[in-house]
């Protein structure tokens, strides 16, 4: 583990060998399949995103109360405890045409500080055709930049306050992140990332999981969220409840391990 931790403090993501079994991995995937069926259309461009998956598909919940994944968090940063705080479906179906363009992920976080990881889980096998990830390496040195505006493409940032994020002077010493089915990524909060289209005839299916550490708190004027609406959290009071669960790092989870 010290390994993976000295890499992710170098370059803002690592690689890491899966924590979950073959078994679990097929039974995460067949409950899409079921669940595509009533799911929101796939998009053209961005294909199927879904937040807080956990909390529709009881496998995604089983997989998390046995705490391989937030367990490994906690040893990537070295810390005590994480708290989940999201977890999104990504699913890029074939054909799906848009670039998610290069951002920082604490940009549309309403949280106090970039402390914490995301948590990248392939479920497919993910080539660089099939829109996997893309890395600067050592972006998240640089600090907080200006968000990418998902919201309204082209449209100004609502932070002006911050410097610019100029992928285009940094985007040739990207590195591409292929990933095998049931493989993890983790990568810094602050680490600049994208990922292109996926123009094969396969699905491209992920599952990306947000933790953070324990004296993040509250702050949802830093940025907009659906939390904001459904939680209405006060500024400066702690992520905690039942929608936040809470991992110890003291078991860190072997690689290949049966959950």
């Amino acid at each position: 583990m010290e390994d993976f931790q000295q890499q992710y403090a170098a370059n803002g993501f690592v690689a890491l060998p899966p924590v979950l079994s073959d078994a679990t991995i097929d039974t995460l995937v067949d409950a899409l399949t079921a669940w595509s069926a009533q799911a929101p259309p796939a998009t053209k461009e961005y294909g199927i995103l879904q937040f807080n998956l956990h909390q529709q598909l009881s496998c995604f919940q089983d997989v998390l109360s046995k705490k391989a994944l937030g367990a490994l968090a906690a040893a990537v940063l070295g810390v005590e405890s994480v708290t989940l705080f999201q977890d999104n479906l990504i699913w890029k179906p074939p054909g799906t045409t848009g670039r998610v363009q290069w951002h920082q992920d604490y940009a549309y976080w309403p949280l106090s500080a970039p402390s914490g990881l995301t948590m990248w889980l392939a479920l497919d096998d993910v080539t660089e055709e099939m829109g996997c990830l893309h890395y600067i390496p050592g972006s998240h040195a640089e600090g907080e930049k200006q968000p990418t505006n998902f919201i309204s493409p082209g449209s100004p940032s609502w932070r002006q306050d911050l410097p610019p994020l100029e992928w285009p002077t940094q985007e040739h010493r990207a590195v591409v992140a292929p990933l095998q089915r049931g493989h993890l990524l983790v990568h810094h909060p602050l680490s600049w990332h994208m990922s292109p289209g996926n123009t094969t005839a396969r699905h491209r299916r992920a599952w990306s999981l947000t933790f953070i550490t324990d004296d993040v708190r509250w702050d949802p004027e830093h940025a907009p969220h659906p939390f904001n609406h459904f939680q209405s959290p006060v500024s400066g009071s702690a992520v905690e409840g039942p929608l936040f669960p809470r991992f110890s790092g003291r078991s860190t989870p072997h690689p290949t391990g049966g959950a």
